[in-house]
């Protein structure tokens, strides 16, 4: 696939690179290392003496991808001068894509064993395009890419409504001291209905109202008085309004329950 050198390279040989050709409109691809070799291209030139557009793309075999690299539409006499650094491995190729037109191109660069011990890297680089009449359209370089921002002039209005202030920090101080004083109150409610709770959800809850079994124990002797409005000796107070007042107490009772439940 691709352009190759035509002899097998020995063990951690370097050897340069220098191809050209010329292809009418057709997708080429224009440079492939050898099996077990790496190829560092240094120089990439495409020209015509005629009008022409180009795409060249870089294929590598570790990702099965092929990146577009860039494409120009070129006056006639116009040069693409690539000194980009492509470092290809076994597998990957560069292709060119002459979509119209006659160009020439010219590769530079060295090819070396896998085992070589000190292997040519290039680095940097930038791609150059040159019109007829000698005018220059230079790529961005690295050290540009990274320069010093530019300043700009303009006016910067501040909202001042904004802006953090003594009364609207006491504010804030002031909803944080209510907050804290409302969860302290929380905490100190829960303590203090925290054994009720479980009082009513022990067994049978104290302030639950249920019903009496019978009595087993057999009870003996004669009433002899009427005892409806008798008197508590101890206390002097009529049995029936006891009475009355422990018919109300039940309900009462109930409803308590019902509500704290």
């Amino acid at each position: 696939m691709g352009i190759k050198m035509s002899t097998a390279f020995t063990n951690g040989e370097v050897r340069p690179i220098s191809v050209q050709s010329t292809v009418v409109a057709g997708s080429y691809n224009i440079y492939a290392p050898q099996k077990d070799n790496r190829a560092s291209i240094s120089s990439v030139n495409i020209n015509s003496t005629g009008a022409f557009a180009i795409s060249l793309y870089r294929y590598t075999a570790l990702t099965n991808k092929k990146v577009l690299l860039y494409t120009f539409s070129l006056s006639a006499g116009s040069v693409i001068d690539d000194s980009t650094a492509y470092h290809l491995i076994e597998g990957d190729f560069l292709t060119l894509v002459v979509l119209s037109g006659t160009v020439n191109y010219s590769i530079e660069g060295q090819e070396y064993q896998k085992n070589c011990i000190n292997p040519p890297f290039g680095s940097g680089g930038t791609v150059n395009i040159v019109s007829p009449g000698g005018s220059s359209f230079e790529g961005l370089t690295n050290a540009e890419l990274r320069a010093e921002p530019v300043p700009i002039s303009g006016t910067v209005t501040v909202d001042t409504s904004l802006l953090a202030t003594s009364e609207k920090q006491n504010e804030q101080t002031a909803l944080i001291t209510t907050l804290n004083s409302l969860i302290e109150t929380n905490n100190y409610l829960i303590g203090l209905l925290a054994p009720l709770a479980g009082a009513m959800n022990s067994g049978n809850p104290a302030l639950r109202t249920f019903p009496i079994a019978s009595v087993s124990t057999a009870v003996t002797g004669t009433v002899t008085a009427t005892v409806a409005n008798a008197t508590i000796a101890t206390f002097g107070i009529p049995a029936s309004v006891i009475g009355n007042n422990q018919v109300n107490l039940l309900p009462a009772l109930s409803n308590i329950n019902n509500m704290t439940a």
